[in-house]
């Protein structure tokens, strides 16, 4: 498996794990409806930055019984303030009140800006009036209480039950409806249908990747799993030097060490030809044992310092040159460049070869016999009588 395969796995497994801890799916908080209104407040503005989890919504049942502070028949909405240099003062006093009591309107500059009117929507929500954002009357009754630390009417402190409400709690919940159920299931299934998206869209780009690499994963593999070929096995080279004396023949062997190792031969063996052998009518016994070797396998090329050490005669040569061309071993004498692993090398072989064999069929019999006949034809014509010679 690729990398981009391994990627798109991990960011789709995380995708699926982040699905439960989002806002909208833990707490239902981040999209309500309350009273046919959907609100959106910012939750950083909220209760120390956090959402609110678990409204108090019996608090609503307590609104009527609220002394309404003088000074606050008109509502605060967003954006008062903006039309005063330093803003309103009132506003000033809600923002502080939310600052106290917990909540992050932001700077206290009597501005009635969105995060003001955010931190009010949380407020609202947690006591359970209607989160319209707007300090009436009512909520501004609520944030004075709640910042003087004052217990709410018609609330239990801790550890009792709550007072069962009366005929003013009554009244009092038919003005302020609570939060429907309906909005948060509706905000849950919204959440969650934007999850399923993203992982769809998750699964294509991954296919997509998958397919475009899955090709190069598997020339990979296969490139894995083929044996790389083995190195070609080294020239090995059987060298032949003749020599009228020992120095003669150290310099010759020298130059064929010197050859093999500029070609990148590995020379084998130096086969010395004694030491009056190879001249004319003189029998090339080492020769025939380099060339017994070559047979056997000791190398696949015959080196040798001159041309004329090979052979005395061009048939000589020619039948070297034969032998060598069956048994696929490569002449190369230095003196002339001859290389028949070569292309001009085998076209100058094939050319002595034919020479050679030229010279065979004009006179194929034998040297010695040849010499034998002429010696018959000379005793016959000395033994016969001298012709007669006319007067």
């Amino acid at each position: 498996m690729g990398k981009a395969p391994l990627l798109w796995l991990t960011g789709l497994a995380a995708t699926v794990a982040a699905l439960p801890a989002s806002p909208a799916l833990a707490s239902g908080t981040a999209e309500l409806s309350h009273g046919g209104a959907r609100v959106s407040p910012l939750p950083a503005a909220s209760w120390h930055g956090r959402p609110i989890r678990r409204p108090q919504l019996s608090a609503a049942a307590a609104a009527a019984a609220v002394p309404i502070p003088r000074g606050a028949r008109t509502p605060l909405r967003l954006g008062a303030g903006y039309g005063r240099p330093g803003g309103f003062a009132t506003v000033r006093d809600v923002q502080r009140l939310l600052h106290r009591i917990g909540y992050r309107p932001g700077p206290v500059d009597g501005l009635f800006g969105a995060r003001t009117r955010a931190s009010v929507q949380w407020f609202q929500i947690k006591h359970g009036l209607r989160p319209s954002g707007v300090v009436g009357p009512t909520t501004l009754a609520f944030l004075r209480l709640r910042a003087a630390g004052a217990r709410l009417p018609g609330q239990a402190g801790r550890g009792s039950r709550a007072a069962s409400p009366g005929p003013v709690t009554a009244l009092a919940n038919r003005g302020s409806p609570r939060p429907q159920a309906a909005g948060q299931s509706h905000t849950a299934i919204s959440a969650l249908a934007l999850g399923i998206a993203a992982v769809l869209i998750l699964l294509a780009g991954g296919t997509l990747l998958w397919r475009r690499e899955l090709p190069r994963a598997k020339a990979a593999a296969s490139a894995k799993r083929r044996p790389s070929p083995s190195p070609a096995p080294a020239a090995r080279a059987v060298g032949y030097v003749t020599g009228r004396d020992r120095a003669e023949t150290r310099r010759r062997v020298q130059a064929i060490e010197r050859a093999c190792s500029d070609r990148g031969w590995t020379l084998a063996r130096v086969v010395q030809e004694g030491h009056g052998n190879g001249a004319q009518g003189k029998a090339r016994r080492g020769l025939a044992v380099a060339l017994d070797q070559l047979a056997e396998g000791a190398g696949d090329r015959l080196v040798a310092c001159r041309l004329q050490d090979l052979g005395t005669t061009r048939r000589d040569l020619a039948r070297l040159i034969a032998w060598c061309g069956k048994s696929h071993v490569e002449l190369i004498a230095l003196d002339v460049g001859l290389d028949t692993g070569t292309t001009d090398g085998r076209l100058a072989a094939r050319c002595l070869a034919a020479v050679g064999d030229r010279e065979r069929e004009v006179s194929p019999q034998p040297r010695s016999e040849s010499r034998r006949n002429r010696k018959q034809a000379t005793a016959a014509a000395n033994a016969s009588p001298a012709p007669a010679v006319p007067s």
